[in-house]
């Protein structure tokens, strides 16, 4: 959880279930990175093999 959704939680600023919504899209966006990357390392790695056969 960020420091500043942490700061806002811990003084009842925000409700539990905004923080906790935002943390997981922030998750979430992270791993959707994560899996585009490594996707596209597939396919530059597929695009090699096939060039040298």
């Amino acid at each position: 959880m960020p420091i500043d959704q942490f700061k806002l939680f811990v003084n009842h600023s925000v409700a539990e279930g905004t923080v906790i919504t935002g943390g997981g899209m922030a998750a979430s966006v992270r791993c959707i990175q994560l899996a585009k990357d490594a996707n596209d390392r597939l396919d530059k790695l597929l695009g090699e093999l096939q060039d040298e056969n």
